[in-house]
């Protein structure tokens, strides 16, 4: 069988003389694709290589989720991060390293305020409650 697939391929003693019982393995976890033969790659949030065998598993794969970035909390870019609390934005998966893009700014202090930032702390101008 090809790489990435697995089964026999036997003799026979009709033509064209061999039969041949092969089957594509699935795509491992943290990858993307159908099939080792057709090609997988690793899931966007993910680093790593993938590489078709042709032994047992049928591949070699050392894809594996990155970690959020900073000012962002969750599990893995590919289980999906959020931003921290007082930063705003997003973060995203991709395939280029360092696997993600991150908009996550922190939250500037609100008009009528003085401050940076509402992490650091914010404070009402004089005769302004809130």
């Amino acid at each position: 069988c090809v790489a990435g697939a697995q089964g026999n391929i036997t003799a026979s003693t009709a033509p064209p003389y061999y039969t041949i019982a092969c089957t594509a393995v699935r795509c491992p976890a943290n990858t993307t694709g159908t099939d080792m033969v057709q090609g997988c790659a690793c899931a966007p949030g993910c680093s790593g290589s993938l590489v078709a065998t042709s032994h047992p598993p049928y591949y070699l794969s050392t894809c594996a989720p990155v970690a959020c970035p900073a000012q962002s909390t969750g599990t893995n870019v590919l289980s999906g991060c959020t931003c921290s609390p007082t930063y705003s934005g997003s973060v995203t998966a991709t395939t280029i390293a360092p696997f993600y893009t991150s908009t996550c700014q922190l939250v500037p202090c609100p008009s009528l305020s003085t401050g940076t930032s509402v992490g650091s702390g914010c404070t009402c101008f004089p005769g302004i409650t809130g």
